[in-house]
């Protein structure tokens, strides 16, 4: 499976969605375990989204496995050395 170029263009809606409207726990796991698929930019926009939005609060409500995940999407894309 891959992306449409649609979904890439609906980045900004999605994320007026999720500003709006929150992300749930099960959201959030679903879309970062993306990352080991053809259909990784899921799990980046939403490690992204995460990071920028969540406190660290909620980001301990994702179980160690999904966490350590996230951490390491963060990493990876360099997403952690941008400004929340």
């Amino acid at each position: 499976m891959c992306l449409s170029f649609e979904w890439f263009d609906g980045r900004a809606a999605r994320n007026k969605r999720r500003d709006e409207d929150g992300v749930s726990l099960q959201e959030a796991e679903e879309a970062l375990l993306a990352y080991h698929s053809t259909i990784w930019p899921i799990a980046t926009e939403m490690a992204e989204w995460l990071y920028i939005n969540w406190t660290p609060q909620e980001l301990l409500r994702l179980p160690a496995p999904n966490r350590e995940l996230l951490l390491h999407i963060l990493k990876q894309e360099g997403i952690d050395k941008q400004e929340k």
